[in-house]
This record gives C-alpha cells, sequence and structure tokens, in this order.
C-alpha cells in the first residue's frame, strides 16, 4: 500500500512524496498542483469545490466508487497510473480501469479515501527518496 507523505515546493514545481514497504519514492509536478494535493492530503475541504471534490461529489452521485489507484510503471520520471471505477449496486459486473496522471489520480484518490498500491517491480526500481525528503522538510524553497 502506499501512503503519501508530503508534498513540498521544488526546483521544478512541487515534489510529492510517499512511502510503500518502508521505502520513500519521490514523484514531481507542476506547481500548479501544489494546493490541490496540499488540501487533498490536508483533507481541506474548500469554500468552493475543487476539481477533485466535483469530481468526487460526481462519482458519488452516480453511485460509484474508486476501490484504488494503482501505480503501474515509471519512464524517465514519468509515472503511469490506473483508477478503478465500480459502480456501488454492481461492484462485481461493472468495473472499469482508466488510465490517469499522478496529479489528477491522487488527490481524487485522497479525496475517495481509495487506497493506493504500486506494483512490486515499480518499486524496486525506484530510488530511494528517505534522505531527499528530510532535506526537502528541513530546507523548503520559497
Amino acid at each position: 500500500m502506499v501512503t503519501p507523505l508530503d508534498v513540498v515546493p521544488s526546483v521544478c514545481g512541487c515534489t510529492l512524496f510517499l512511502r510503500a514497504a518502508g521505502k520513500i519514492f519521490a514523484i514531481n509536478m507542476d506547481f500548479a498542483k501544489f494546493d490541490l494535493l496540499k488540501f487533498a492530503l490536508n483533507r481541506t475541504v474548500s469554500p468552493r469545490p475543487t476539481t477533485y471534490e466535483f469530481f468526487s461529489n460526481c462519482l458519488e452521485s452516480i453511485g460509484c466508487m474508486m476501490p484504488r489507484l494503482d501505480f503501474y510503471n515509471e519512464d524517465g520520471g514519468v509515472f503511469y497510473c490506473k483508477v478503478t471505477l465500480a459502480l456501488k449496486e454492481t461492484f462485481d459486473n461493472r468495473i472499469s480501469e482508466v488510465d490517469a496522471r499522478p496529479s489528477d489520480a491522487i488527490p481524487l484518490a485522497l479525496r475517495c479515501s481509495a487506497p493506493m498500491y504500486i506494483n512490486t517491480e515499480l518499486l524496486d526500481r525506484l530510488p530511494d527518496a528517505t534522505q531527499m525528503f528530510a532535506e526537502m522538510k528541513d530546507n523548503p524553497r520559497p
């Protein structure tokens, strides 16, 4: 299971740190995603719904749930995710997997309280970002 730890400003925009199987890995994203990720991580409810609150509300209103998010590949720093969607009443019969960018899938998963998973082989290939996380938390960029 993947646990998001924090998102911090970085040279490339922002970096989201996640933990899985005792290892921390990092995903770099555009700075425009910083507030949306921070709000989702902190479970902040906006006075006006964010895109992810809106989409989560839409899923709920049509009886759909998000049972999981899966990180299945990474190539040159680009991560690939699949979001699983299921109709609540017919969970066994109506399941769809949709490719998604992590910058969209993660805030939605947090809003939907969906667990996140990572392919074991993928996790093994990723560098451990524990030290980078500690350094960036101690010295955040403005």
